[in-house]
């Protein structure tokens, strides 16, 4: 899998070593909390593993804490009318 850019990309993330992770920097309108979603694009190899291994994706976090995470199919971020996803908070 390759992390991807998305219309709603707004910052990269990186590291020395690590391949860079475009993400969508975002305020939960309900509770104010941040958050960041990325997105990750599978090759033909991948499809073929998670056919092949009953639908399985493994998420690692590095660290002894397991902050609160999602792992889904389609995007949750969405921005108010009139705050773009680009605007600074």
């Amino acid at each position: 899998m390759k992390p991807v850019r998305t219309e709603t990309t707004n910052a990269v993330y990186t590291l020395e070593g690590c391949q860079d992770l475009p993400v969508t920097r975002y305020t939960n309108v309900m509770n104010n909390e941040q958050g960041v979603e990325c997105c990750w694009e599978m090759d033909a190899q991948d499809l073929e593993n998670i056919k092949n291994n009953g639908g399985k994706v493994y998420l690692y976090i590095q660290g002894s804490a397991v902050p609160p995470v999602l792992l889904t199919t389609e995007s949750a971020v969405f921005f108010q009318e009139g705050k773009g996803e680009n605007d600074e908070q």
